[in-house]
């Protein structure tokens, strides 16, 4: 569809009873996500992984917290390299419980690379063949139902490198 014709599609009309339908459902959706998948702040306790560059580390309070880390940069920022440097500390200061995945949609990361690096426990092999976002998001749900079957990894990180997002395209596109 092109932008022209997104600009003419005509905005779905709403009674008010259905708009507040929508507000009710969300706001029981919220409830439902709180009570069943959010930590209580009380119990939180935040996991920090160095990034193995101290001045990175003192200026970000000991390195990167494990719950949603995006890295953001021009290409050829070095943000790649830098993933691979936090998943390698991680991996030494976590061994042997430390579950990680690489998904690399340009494939240009090689398990070479990842080891130069220091991904060598265990080393691994980036996952670059028809990354799709989709195989992205069963892989991380299949690791937290992995997690949640071994009650003992749980309080141990997990790490999952996404390179590129920008570049991975869904299945349909895909195609």
């Amino acid at each position: 569809m092109s932008k022209k014709e997104l600009e003419n599609e005509p905005t779905p009309e709403f009674t008010d009873k259905e708009l507040q339908e929508c507000i009710d459902t969300q706001k029981k959706l919220d409830v439902f996500l709180k009570q069943n998948f959010e930590v209580q702040e009380e119990d939180r306790e935040q996991i920090v992984v160095s990034t193995g560059l101290d001045l990175l580390d003192a200026i970000s309070g000991g390195g990167f917290g494990m719950n949603l880390v995006m890295l953001v940069g021009q290409p050829g920022s070095a943000k790649s390299t830098l993933a691979a440097k936090v998943l390698a500390e991680a991996q030494r200061v976590h061994k042997p419980k430390f579950i990680s995945k690489y998904f690399d949609s340009e494939q240009s990361t090689t398990k070479q690379r990842l080891s130069d690096l220091g991904v060598n426990y265990p080393p691994i092999e980036p996952n670059s063949q028809s990354v799709t976002v989709e195989k992205i998001m069963k892989s991380i749900d299949g690791i937290c139902k992995f997690k949640d079957d071994n009650p003992e990894l749980l309080p141990i990180p997990s790490m999952v490198v996404w390179d590129s997002i920008a570049n991975t395209l869904t299945e349909k596109g895909f195609v």
